[in-house]
């Protein structure tokens, strides 16, 4: 337990697999950032699917920094430019503003 919480998550209870859902929810409502001191981790559950979208499209050009700097690898122009247009993207959908969920008063259909 965690700073006297009684969130316990346990990665290898079977019991909590079976249905995990509303404690990952408690650990979302509650505590974003849990720690399992019996097995030394941290756990994030919050963390924005975009975000972490985000990061995967960066892998691309990870690659190719990875080849030019280690391999000594020279990009050609078209690869150049396919990065630049891949980190403008990351960048426009990082200052974006995030959509929200917006609660309709009164029934959407008539009775």
């Amino acid at each position: 337990m965690t700073h006297g919480s009684d969130i316990y998550y346990d990665p290898f209870d079977i019991e909590i697999d079976k249905d995990p859902h509303p404690l990952w929810k408690r650990m979302r409502d509650e505590m974003p950032l849990y720690r399992n001191e019996k097995f030394d981790f941290w756990a994030v559950s919050r963390f924005g699917p975009s975000r972490g979208a985000l990061i995967s499209y960066l892998a691309p050009v990870a690659g190719l920094l990875f080849a030019f700097i280690v391999l000594g690898d020279q990009p050609a122009p078209v690869q150049l430019a396919g990065a630049v247009i891949i980190l403008t993207g990351v960048r426009v959908l990082a200052v974006a503003p995030r959509a929200t969920a917006v609660r309709v008063p009164g029934p959407i259909l008539p009775a």
